[in-house]
């Protein structure tokens, strides 16, 4: 029976690593707009080694670290004509870092190159290369179907309603098996902490897909643009180029479109005191098409690279809360509006009394079994 509770309690902490390992990899992915930790698998162009829908723990890689044949990496193609949105895991077979890599998949008869006309694979175009443990890359099987089904649904505001019914019904059935429990052992309820991380593990859950669904929606810009006290000139790669003190230039900013059922709230924030905008803050309705601008007073001389937040946000706040948080940082206002829909899970353990003092009782029984094990080794 011991030895049962130990695998139960053992299985469930495996669980739990693996959903958070998960969680903060798909937050990364979204914030490196790479993959981080670990990338789903979308063919069979790697079988028998990798399937669809494997999930492929990664070792960080940069353009510094050295690559040879037989490794297997995670790259996307960003070069003129042939450029591919979508991150390709293939296996390493020729090249090098300065000439580019050829890639190829086990399952396929020829090389990438070959068979798709790219070019050797450039060290910056690699986000990765998978983990690999006696010669076969450290993998979750089935588990990237998760990930590939979010990847298509991120753009349906119907998946986190039904990731929190999931949820809901998860923690009811949970309580009902408990309750029925109650009646033939009291005792029963304050044995496990089950209920409590099903609780926490759910509100985190849903934090996080909130996070993850308005951070995949916000931008991040950067205006380089210079000014000079004599004269004006274009500037490589700026659509505002070099002004005159004194100058002022409108140019377009963002444009937004709400295709949902239900209004984003949208803050425009920069740190610098040169730029402003048409509307720095707005109501965006289910189905409205808005366009915005921003205007660049040139004040001061010097080069200047600044960075614009375009935050989108679900309305769970009045837009003026959400603009002041904006203003101070946009990942504040984020992670505050991210957990207002979560926490009253994560803390109802904590609120709620019966399950507070059951809380306490199982921490303490605990800590006295861990210290007594400690003095008898």
């Amino acid at each position: 029976m011991k030895s049962t509770k130990i695998f139960k309690l053992v299985v469930t902490i495996i669980i739990y690593v693996i959903a958070a390992f998960m969680a903060v990899s798909a937050v990364g992915t979204i914030v490196a707009k790479q993959p981080f930790l670990m990338t789903a698998i979308r063919s069979n162009s790697m079988y028998p080694q990798l399937e669809r829908g494997d999930l492929v723990i990664l070792n960080e890689f940069s353009s510094k670290d050295s690559l040879s044949t037989k490794d297997i990496i995670v790259f996307r193609v960003e070069e003129g004509n042939y450029i591919i949105n979508d991150w390709m895991m293939h296996r390493i077979t020729d090249g090098n870092a300065r000439d580019g890599f050829i890639t190829k998949g086990d399952a396929n008869e020829r090389t990438d190159q070959e068979d798709m006309g790219i070019p050797p694979i450039k060290p910056e175009w690699i986000a990765g290369k998978a983990l690999v443990l006696r010669g076969k890359p450290l993998k979750i099987p089935l588990l990237g179907h998760l990930a590939l089904y979010a990847e298509q649904s991120k753009n349906s505001q119907l998946l986190l309603p039904i990731i929190a019914v999931i949820l809901a019904v998860i923690i009811a059935v949970g309580e009902l098996k408990n309750t029925k429990k109650g009646k033939h052992a009291k005792t029963e309820k304050t044995e496990s902490l089950d209920m409590q991380l099903i609780y926490f593990f759910s509100g985190l859950t849903i934090a996080v897909m909130v996070g993850a669904s308005m951070l995949a929606t916000s931008q991040h810009l950067n205006l380089s643009y210079g000014v000079s006290e004599t004269e004006e000139a274009a500037l490589m790669g700026s659509n505002v180029g070099v002004l005159k003190i004194g100058d002022e230039v409108d140019r377009p900013l963002a444009e937004f479109n709400n295709n949902g059922f239900f209004p984003l709230l949208v803050s425009i924030t920069t740190d610098d005191e040169q730029i402003s905008f048409s509307r720095d803050k707005l109501i965006l309705k289910p189905g409205q098409y808005v366009e915005t601008q921003m205007t660049v007073k040139a004040l001061n001389p010097g080069d200047y690279n600044s960075s614009i937040r375009v935050g989108m946000f679900f309305p769970l706040l009045p837009l003026d809360w959400i603009h002041v948080l904006a203003q101070r940082s946009y990942w504040l206002a984020l992670i505050v509006i991210s957990l207002i829909p979560g926490l009253p899970l994560m803390l109802y353990p904590v609120l709620d009394k019966k399950m507070r003092k059951s809380t306490a009782k199982v921490i303490r029984q605990r800590i006295r079994r861990i210290k007594g094990e400690l003095s008898r080794s």
